[in-house]
């Protein structure tokens, strides 16, 4: 796998410098595993099944990939639709920087993260790029990752580009075409999906994951100084009430 990368950077550099590359090359992409729902995207932790899921690239090869990629100023974008892929690409990106090398590569889907990993994205401010339609209840994927890895951690884990993007992370959006179908691949069809957390083609969509919280006054309203004595009223976790204040 390196021995290919590094061929496919060796003849980009040629047809750069005979003036054959007419358009700018900055970034790879590659696809280390298969999808999750098909429960074949390798996992930290077992499916609910008692699967794992395999790499089709292992980690040391894409820490290789990420590694050269950086050396010749170059990115590379990675599919990690399983909690096993994250770590691996957060532990390739964050090797690259500790030898000195600027890499940008990025998270591409960010479908399952472990929260020790989702800490680590944080705190080095590693880029992530989702297709929001991909973790909301589009095809029943909301019912996949309940069934699939259960309620625990689809709560904890699945979709959490909000909390990334509240992080201060770079958060970019895809409608990862042509996995999903044209009249959901507009840009301000996929923006709504990532601010409602809901299927902008179904008007009974739900949002998923539906946390919620209830708070006694509208924080927007309020004088600042006030915000802290706000009143929490409820709060829903999985459509099921987690907490709500005594009358």
């Amino acid at each position: 796998m390196e021995r290919d990368f590094e061929a496919a950077l060796a003849m980009l550099h040629e047809m750069e410098e005979n003036g054959e590359l007419e358009l700018r090359t900055q970034s790879f992409k590659i696809h280390p595993e298969g999808n999750w729902p098909a429960e074949v995207a390798p996992m930290l932790e077992p499916y609910e099944t008692g699967k794992m899921g395999t790499f089709n690239v292992e980690p040391d090869k894409i820490a290789a990939i990420i590694l050269a990629a950086a050396q010749a100023d170059m990115d590379v974008a990675t599919h990690s639709d399983s909690s096993g892929t994250a770590r691996a690409v957060i532990d390739g990106i964050l090797a690259a920087r500790d030898a000195e090398y600027p890499s940008r590569s990025a998270i591409h889907h960010a479908s399952w993260i472990n929260p020790d990993d989702q800490k680590r994205i944080i705190g080095h401010r590693i880029p992530i790029n989702t297709t929001p339609n991909f973790s909301n209840d589009f095809s029943g994927t909301d019912q996949d990752a309940l069934r699939l890895l259960g309620e625990e951690r689809t709560r904890t884990m699945f979709g959490r580009y909000p909390y990334f993007a509240r992080g201060g992370v770079s958060v970019s959006l895809s409608a990862d075409v042509p996995s999903t179908p044209p009249e959901m691949q507009a840009p301000l069809f996929v923006i709504q999906g990532a601010v409602t957390l809901k299927n902008p083609a179904d008007p009974n969509s739900r949002r998923f994951p539906p946390d919620l919280v209830v708070l006694d006054r509208n924080p927007f309203d309020v004088d600042p100084m006030e915000l802290s004595k706000i009143d929490v009223l409820m709060t829903m976790m999985n459509a099921r009430f987690t907490y709500q204040a005594v009358p």
